[in-house]
Order: structure tokens, then sequence, then C-alpha cells
């Protein structure tokens, strides 16, 4: 569930994104969402785990890839 949960907001973040500034913008700024989210796990109020990274990223690739095909 958790994974799920990182792609989804992956996608969301991406979706926002990609609606003002284009799906370039769209994918970067789930990277930086799901950096920022290791980054705040590893300061002790979470757990890092890079798969967690990847479904952010995974959802807004997916985005990309809906957004630039349309």
């Amino acid at each position: 569930m958790d994974k799920l949960l990182h792609f989804l907001a992956g996608y969301i973040i991406a979706n926002i994104t990609t609606y003002f500034y284009g799906w370039e913008i769209g994918v970067a700024m789930s990277i930086i969402a799901g950096a920022l989210k290791e980054l705040y796990d590893s300061t002790g109020r979470g757990e890092v785990d890079f798969w967690d990274f990847m479904y952010t990223i995974f959802g807004g690739v997916l985005n990309a890839l809906i957004w630039h095909n349309f």
C-alpha cells in the first residue's frame, strides 16, 4: 500500500505541474518530491527506502507518457 501511495503522489504532483509547465517539469518535480521525502525520512522521522523513491518517479513518468502521447 505504501508503494501505491508513493506512485499516486508522484503521478498527482507531475500531473498538476505538467498542466502548467509541461511534462518535462512534471517529471522533474516528481523526482524532487521523491528525493525530498526520502531526505525527510533520513532525519529519523521515517524509514529511507530506495523503492519508495523509485515509485514516486514511476508515477511521474507514467503521467509524462500519458501527457506526451496526447
